[in-house]
């Protein structure tokens, strides 16, 4: 009987060593998949960083976008003007010239 609950003792104790092993492997494990939900959690808030900068700069370059379609639409508009001036201007250059050839009494055109 006595020689029976050393034995029982032994596997106890044995058993017992099985499950804090058990337990410390666990322990690790746990540790470990909390490094590496806290290094994702790390990659993911940087990338959430990276996505708003990004957001930001589209909208900034949207921004100067339509800022530079409508300085080419006052430039271009501006250019037409001076087109449209400058071809006044020659046709009254043209009418002076022929008044100065020609005995012209007209009046030039406005």
């Amino acid at each position: 009987m006595e020689l029976t609950k050393e034995d029982n003792r032994q596997e106890l104790n044995e058993k017992i060593e099985q499950l804090e092993q058990e337990v410390a492997d666990q322990h690790q494990a746990l540790a470990f998949k909390r490094e590496q939900e806290a290094a994702m959690l790390k990659v993911l808030e940087q990338l959430e960083q990276e996505q708003r900068i990004v957001e930001e700069a589209r909208k900034k370059a949207e921004k100067e976008a339509a800022a530079l379609r409508e300085a080419n639409a006052e430039l271009q508009e501006k250019y037409e003007k001076a087109l449209a001036s400058n071809a006044e201007m020659q046709k009254r250059w043209l009418w002076q010239n022929q008044c100065w050839r020609l005995p012209c009494n007209m009046n030039l055109p406005s």
